[in-house]
């Protein structure tokens, strides 16, 4: 049986204030394409279906109609579990009236539980809260580590000669060398958990990666920030020679930074129409004249920012105090040297002095 893992859709995400439904169905017509690529018996979607406990309208109906293409169209199974961003319940809901179509949604844990596909049996843990775990089990539990170690000790107790394929949205790194990093945080999970099991379908981290042997976080399937890596990944386990095949993802738009001198980033804007923006300026201080003409350049542009204008306002940030101790004048010329980079003239000075003084007309 050939499984197609992937996580972190975080439909209805916005980057900037810019919706990335577009984008995320870009890359969905994909996933839906190599079930017959790759000849896929099942999907798993290993939390952060969404990216908000509240998702729109528009993010759930793109749901609906991936997993109608999944299920009915394509006849695959789906298994899906919520992560953090998810609310545990509302994927809950219908979950009888859905798994006659393959469509498996485990929102809450419950209780350890195969699914049964084809020969594989797998074992979905939604993101929980350590008490659920601690009254399944009638036990105390320090921390989330323990009570992985508990649900996966359980799960290895009740093996057969079938594979076993394990679900969760956690946070786990291979601890060589981050020990003393790692040390003290509840939601860490050491990773020899996952340990003795056929594949491990991790979501969370949003950059794929092998955490140990058989042990995988596909990563998200957009990059949602201008510091991750660009490139994404689903994964495919084959529970016939367990091997595991990385599957990239192609991009609408991908995101990119433009760092450099006003006249370089003007330049780099027109040769690059292809990618969403953020540009770094090193020489200016951002002003609506200056954003008018970048926006004007390109549509793609998400974020300005100002190397120069962080140096200044650590320099002039001024508190309430000082305020205090100047006059009308005194905190509009402040105000024009960082917006303009220059000071007033006298006859400026002067002109303004006249206005706030009501002597002219």
């Amino acid at each position: 049986m050939r499984i197609l893992h992937t996580s972190d859709w975080h439909l209805g995400k916005e980057l900037h204030q810019n919706d990335l439904l577009e984008e995320q169905i870009y890359v969905l017509d994909q996933i839906v394409s190599f079930i017959d690529t790759y000849a896929i018996d099942l999907v798993i979607i290993s939390g952060d279906l969404y990216d908000s406990w509240q998702p729109s309208i528009k993010a759930m109906q793109v749901f609906d109609t991936y997993m109608n293409k999944l299920c009915i169209e394509k006849e695959v199974a789906v298994i899906v579990i919520a992560g953090n961003h998810d609310s545990n319940s509302k994927l809950s809901l219908m979950q009888s009236l859905l798994e006659k179509s393959r469509l498996y949604m485990v929102g809450t844990f419950s209780q350890v539980e195969a699914i049964l596909i084809d020969d594989v049996e797998i074992y979905p843990i939604p993101y929980f809260h350590k008490k659920r775990v601690e009254q399944y089990y009638n036990c105390e539990l320090a921390d989330r580590s323990q009570a992985y170690q508990r649900i996966c000790e359980d799960i290895r107790s009740r093996k057969t000669n079938r594979k076993q394929v394990v679900v969760a949205h956690c946070y786990t790194q291979n601890t060589a060398g981050l020990k003393e990093v790692i040390a003290g945080d509840s939601e860490y999970v050491d990773c020899t958990v996952f340990q003795g099991f056929d594949y491990v379908a991790l979501g969370h981290l949003h950059r794929m990666q092998k955490v140990i042997e058989n042990c995988y976080y596909s990563g998200s399937i957009y990059p949602y920030s201008f510091d991750h890596q660009q490139s994404r990944y689903v994964l495919i386990y084959d529970s016939e020679d367990n091997q595991v095949t990385k599957v990239e993802l192609q991009l609408q738009h991908g995101l990119q930074v433009i760092k450099g001198t006003l006249a370089e980033v003007c330049e780099k804007i027109i040769a690059n129409q292809e990618n969403y923006l953020k540009i770094v300026l090193e020489d200016q201080i951002i002003n609506y004249e200056l954003l008018s003409h970048l926006y004007s350049l390109s549509n793609q542009i998400l974020l300005v920012q100002s190397q120069k204008q962080e140096v200044s306002e650590q320099m002039n940030r001024m508190d309430l105090t000082t305020l205090e101790h100047l006059t009308d004048l005194e905190i509009v010329t402040h105000f024009f040297h960082d917006y303009y980079q220059r000071d007033l003239t006298e006859e400026e000075k002067q002109w303004l002095s006249e206005i706030m003084k009501g002597e002219m007309v």
